[in-house]
């Protein structure tokens, strides 16, 4: 009998917790859906939410219907024949010295693959490089008439400003059986401090074919619609420091067999725009080469800071920050999260 009780116990116990943490996750979700910006933005002008009145003779009819439903949108060859360059220069940057790199590049390593032997200059080793800004081949993605044009559908005709820190060249290694090369469900708005959210694209240019094997892109179409959730550190398997996942969504098993997700398969020079809500994320590289894509986030230039005051999301970014010590490119101003009317520190791609 003692040890049936003590059985209950435990399971009670564990109950208790169970419910204790799906409370906080409540309450967090619950917080951040009362944030300005977070739900619905307001109609546009002209009978739509998610792109602007400009994007009139940039997309067609059903593209603008498409992107509005779905929150993402693939645009097959828009940068047809113009991949090479960019994977020729990441192969170069392999075997440069890291004080030749360009200023202010930052090399982003899967740590998981280092400790586990693999050379840290390798293309196995290196998942990222950041900070594109001042390479003058891979730079060339963000200023790239064809997507600079593209813009206005969704941050306005006044003008845009990249991100510095979401300038990206993406290189997915083979697995090695841990799931490191995979990146939970996720929303991009999450790492960012400005709003509102509808001003803000992200256009993801494939490198070559990437397809499910190979850990292509998956999305939940419509999830753009919804609320910004709290996120975490996937609970299943080692993942890489910054992969956070959405919580109760970042386990590796759900995401395998959520039939609501869609995995866009992309052909080289195929480019997917995508809203910040938009919960998407990408699986293992179950083959035996890589998958390599570049992408940029723009932001209106009527975008402003969050105040960590009322941003819970904001609070955990400067609290983050403050205990490294350390700055990050997207914390650049005195007073990087006051409200304020422009983003003084973002490159500017005016229209």
């Amino acid at each position: 009998m003692d040890a049936l009780t003590s059985s209950h116990c435990r399971r009670i116990a564990a109950l208790r917790r169970h419910l204790a943490a799906a409370a906080s996750v409540a309450a967090a979700e619950s917080e951040l859906a009362q944030l300005p910006g977070q739900q619905l933005s307001a109609e546009r002008g002209d009978g739509y939410v998610f792109t602007d009145p400009a994007a009139q003779g940039i997309l067609s009819a059903e593209q603008r219907d498409m992107y509005e439903r779905d929150g993402f949108l693939v645009v097959p060859r828009l940068l047809a024949g113009e991949a090479e360059p960019f994977v020729a220069r990441f192969e170069e940057l392999l075997h440069t010295a890291k004080e030749n790199f360009p200023k202010g590049m930052q090399i982003v390593r899967d740590l998981v693959l280092v400790k586990e032997g693999v050379n840290q200059v390798s293309e196995k080793a290196i998942t990222k490089l950041q900070h594109l800004e001042t390479d003058p081949v891979l730079s060339r993605f963000s200023t790239h008439p064809a997507i600079v044009e593209m813009l206005p559908a969704w941050t306005g005709p006044q003008g845009a400003k990249s991100i510095p820190f979401t300038t990206q060249f993406i290189n997915k290694p083979p697995d090695l059986g841990e799931g490191t090369s995979r990146h939970p469900l996720h929303q991009d708005l999450w790492y960012f401090p400005f709003r509102p959210a509808s001003a803000i694209v992200c256009a993801w240019l494939a490198l070559e074919h990437v397809h499910r094997d190979n850990g292509c892109l998956f999305v939940r179409p419509g999830s753009h619609a919804k609320a910004l959730k709290p996120h975490s550190k996937p609970p299943d398997g080692r993942a890489n420091a910054g992969y956070l996942g959405i919580d109760g969504a970042n386990n590796e098993d759900e995401s395998e067999h959520d039939d609501e997700l869609v995995y866009v398969e992309m052909q080289p020079g195929d480019v997917v725009f995508f809203h910040p809500l938009l919960q998407h994320g990408s699986a293992r590289n179950v083959t035996g080469g890589f998958r390599r894509a570049i992408s940029t986030h723009y932001v209106s230039t009527d975008c402003v800071f969050f105040d960590t005051a009322t941003d819970p999301v904001q609070r955990i970014w400067a609290d983050r920050v403050a205990s490294k010590r350390r700055s990050n490119a997207v914390f650049q101003s005195k007073k990087p999260f006051t409200c304020v009317s422009r983003l003084p520190w973002l490159r500017p791609w005016r229209f």
